[in-house]
């Protein structure tokens, strides 16, 4: 496992990148793929996996994507090309959930895998907030969430990992592991093999196009 400090983030990120890094060297033998990563961002996690190529995909320039493209409006890319697609926080922000799925499954190869993350509605955390009247930090807000007025970026859709399961499945993949990054809250850190994978944080599934 790589250093945590590597990452340049805090511990809830780092749990979320140490998983998708190990999950891709477990089930995936990326070292001779081709992997897309989709919103990407100023971290791509596609960048600590042993890979034979990467393509980044984000909206804004300013995070130097190799493709600047709308998720929402399709996946700039051929059919059948990539070998590991990276989705990690990304659906939440998607209006259409089932034309990106729809996507993903289009421009893998036969064989090909998935692997994505997002947050948990029901994880112990939001659980709490939920309990008190209060929505969570991150949980869909019809004002974007975290966005100034106006802007891109927010949380529109929310999953728990039936939901998230469910939908995959229709979509012709097949679940290979289903599994979350554990509980996180400042230096509070609880290791995800220790609790129920629907309390965690993150949903993170790695799942093969069937």
């Amino acid at each position: 496992m790589m250093n945590i400090r590597s990452y340049g983030g805090n511990r809830y990120t780092e749990t979320r990148y140490e998983r998708i890094i190990d999950l891709a060297k477990i089930y995936c033998n990326p070292h001779d793929k081709l992997i897309a990563d989709l919103g990407a961002g100023s971290n791509p996690v596609s960048q600590y996996i042993p890979r034979k190529e990467s393509i980044t995909l984000d909206f804004s320039l300013d995070l130097n994507p190799d493709v600047i493209c709308d998720l929402n409006l399709g996946i700039p890319l051929k059919n059948t090309v990539i070998d590991i697609v990276i989705a990690t926080e990304v659906i939440e922000h998607i209006y259409y959930t089932k034309k990106l799925f729809d996507e993903l499954f289009r421009v893998l190869k036969s064989g090909g895998y998935l692997i994505l993350s997002c947050p948990n509605v029901c994880s112990i955390l939001y659980r709490i907030f939920w309990l008190f009247g209060r929505v969570p930090p991150l949980a869909a807000k019809a004002d974007h969430t975290y966005s100034p007025p106006g802007d891109v970026g927010g949380h529109v859709r929310d999953y728990n990992f039936s939901e998230l399961e469910q939908i995959l499945t229709d979509a012709g993949f097949n679940i290979i592991i289903s599994t979350t990054n554990g509980i996180i809250y400042n230096r509070f850190c609880i290791p995800y093999h220790l609790i129920p994978k629907t309390l965690g944080q993150k949903i993170i599934i790695v799942a093969r196009k069937g």
